[in-house]
């Protein structure tokens, strides 16, 4: 019988903690959603919900991507969740700037840092993914939130903030609820988005 090295227990553990990690996703029964799970959309959601609510409850995190998706509903706001995900000016970069070659589709703009709707896409920091416990869990919260079934959960709130801080609009906009260490506020109709900020 052939005896195992340090070597092969190692990957044998990884895995086996893989295995461990994937196996939700194989006995969580399918949700029927509008956005498909390996679509650009899903995988915007899910992104946003991780970035957004990184250490919140399962709720929390389903929460966050309710709001999105009322974003969606609302027509001052864009009508993929990727555009509602991404909204903010935008300036073009100096690497394609400097080009007069280039073709406008051929141009690469970025975020103007700290102007973005949602805070991680235009923080300036690059993201990295672990595809830990946070990020299986906002996998699931973003196949909740397209399921419709928690859609009361904030009531209508196009807006949240961290109660760590205080943004100036947050006393223009009606107060749902707080979940974990997010406050959630609904949008009156009568307000332009971009008289808002």
């Amino acid at each position: 019988m052939k005896s195992l090295n340090l070597q092969d227990v190692g990957r044998r553990l990884r895995v086996a903690i893989f295995l461990l990690i994937l196996l939700p996703f194989l006995i969580i029964p399918s949700i029927t959603t509008s956005a498909d799970e390996e679509s650009p959309e899903f995988i915007c959601l899910v992104e946003n919900i991780y970035f957004e609510s990184k250490g919140e409850s399962l709720r929390g995190k389903i929460a966050v991507g309710v709001v999105t998706l009322n974003r969606l509903k609302d027509p001052r706001y864009p009508k993929t969740i990727c555009e509602v995900v991404k909204q903010g000016p935008v300036r073009e970069s100096w690497k394609t700037r400097q080009d007069p070659t280039l073709s406008a589709d051929q141009r690469q703009y970025n975020p103007v840092r700290h102007r973005c709707q949602f805070s991680w896409w235009c923080d300036g920091y690059k993201e990295r993914i672990k595809y830990d416990e946070n990020w299986i869990d906002s996998v699931k919260a973003a196949k909740s939130a397209l399921s419709g079934r928690y859609d009361d959960l904030v009531d209508g709130a196009t807006h949240y903030h961290a109660v760590y801080v205080t943004p100036e609009w947050a006393n223009r906009l009606r107060f749902i609820v707080q979940i974990d260490n997010h406050r959630f506020y609904e949008y009156p109709k009568t307000i332009k988005v971009a008289n808002l900020f």
